[in-house]
């Protein structure tokens, strides 16, 4: 009885550790491709945001599209903000890499910077 209590606390952990080990390779951010650089990384790195707004915006056309009301007060908004966050935050490190002068402040760029020092 013994020997069977031993063997089950040892399957049990080694489960545990199995399951541990899974956990923590999904949570390790996958390395970008080593080919891609400028705005082709940038958009690499924003793709989950990209994705999840463009099936939030596809969703809501095909309802609108089919003649359908809608109940739900779900908008796309937050997602497309995220997205464009990511993006432009990116366009903004590739710019400083590279060296290049700061944006025109009436630019999506310069409107950005002048967004995010206010908000902070």
């Amino acid at each position: 009885a013994a020997a069977a209590a031993a063997a089950a606390a040892a399957a049990t952990t080694s489960e545990t550790s199995a399951s541990t080990t899974v956990e923590k390779t999904e949570k390790k951010k996958k390395k970008p491709p080593p080919n891609l650089t400028g705005i082709a990384l940038v958009e690499y790195k924003c793709r989950k945001k990209q994705r999840a707004y463009n099936q939030c915006y596809t969703k809501k056309y095909r309802t609108f599209v089919g003649g359908k009301a809608t109940e739900d007060d779900e908008t796309c908004e937050d997602l497309y903000e995220a997205y464009k966050s990511c993006f432009l935050k990116g366009v903004l490190e590739h710019r400083k890499k590279e060296g290049l002068p700061a944006p025109n402040p009436k630019s999506a760029l310069g409107q950005f910077i002048e967004d995010e020092e206010e908000e902070e």
